[in-house]
């Protein structure tokens, strides 16, 4: 479920292209080393059962993308050093395998009993399905699964808005704020680069200033997509269905796989945003000098 919320971050108003991830799971330290895996799930068949192994596939061209879309044109030098930057410092092949690295030994046995059983039974492999089909939608279709989602929530029974509100609970909603955040920074290092001329600097305390701004106001937003898209990704399970992916998700092992999972995503997009605002500036002050 982690890409849910990952497709509403970055398909809010403008910030990136969308691109749907299962919802935000509760930021957590992550574990300290467990013991080696369960035979018959390994890391990386775990990543891909989880969608995890497609978390970033979208982001770099989402990031590439967001320079393009904005309601003031950013200049050409700008345009280029940020695509060069994005497509360099966003390699999805890079972020996925750090996230892979995060995640290796962080499982005891039973963890990893727990995931065979769920992710290799037909129901838990029927979950997988549909939560990388919603991930792999194409950009262009990322929207209209959104409004279809909400249309499926504006005439959802009661039950159901029950069952995903707690879904979404279980999860929680700190990573989609952090990968807000980390969205919007990119988005407002590229607008004040679009001002300089010469020696070419991140601004980081002005991007500081603005992020605690603007974070609020996307905040509702940013939940009503989340929600929207999490009626689009199930909307074939009925209400028995989502019961029983629900009391998976109750499990401790799933809360932990999926703590572990968002706390992770959150360093490495963090990490990696930092990285890109140095990287276009360099390429930038080449440009200009």
């Amino acid at each position: 479920m982690l890409k849910l919320v990952f497709a509403a971050i970055v398909g809010l108003g403008g910030l990136c292209a969308p691109a749907t991830v299962s919802p935000a799971f509760a930021q957590a330290q992550l574990q300290t080393p467990a013991e080696a895996p369960a035979p018959g799930m390994s890391t990386a068949e775990l990543m891909q059962a989880a969608s995890l192994d497609v978390v970033f596939s979208q982001f770099g061209a989402a990031m590439t993308d967001t320079a393009r879309a904005q309601a003031v044109p950013l200049n050409a030098d700008l345009l280029k050093a940020w695509g060069a930057a994005a497509r360099e410092v966003f390699s999805a092949d890079l972020m996925h395998r750090k996230l892979s690295e995060a995640l290796e030994d962080k499982f005891e046995p039973e963890d990893y009993a727990a995931f065979a059983q769920f992710y290799g039974s037909p129901f838990g492999q029927r979950i997988s399905a549909l939560e990388r089909r919603a991930t792999m939608l194409p950009a262009a279709d990322q929207m209209s699964a959104q409004v279809a989602g909400q249309a499926l929530a504006d005439a959802a029974s009661p039950a159901r808005n029950a069952q995903v509100d707690e879904a979404l609970q279980l999860v929680s909603a700190d990573l989609s704020a952090a990968m807000m955040r980390e969205s919007m920074r990119g988005l407002l290092i590229g607008m004040a680069m679009n001002r300089q001329q010469g020696d070419i600097k991140v601004p980081w305390e002005e991007v500081e200033r603005q992020l605690e701004q603007l974070m609020p106001q996307f905040a509702a937003e940013l939940a009503k997509a989340q929600r929207a898209l999490t009626f689009y990704t199930y909307a074939e399970l009925n209400d028995a269905d989502i019961e029983t992916y629900l009391d998976f998700l109750r499990t401790e092992p799933a809360k932990k796989l999926f703590a572990v999972s968002a706390y992770a995503v959150g360093e490495i997009v963090t990490e990696r945003m930092r990285i890109f605002g140095e990287a276009l500036a360099t390429r930038l002050g080449r440009v200009n000098v």
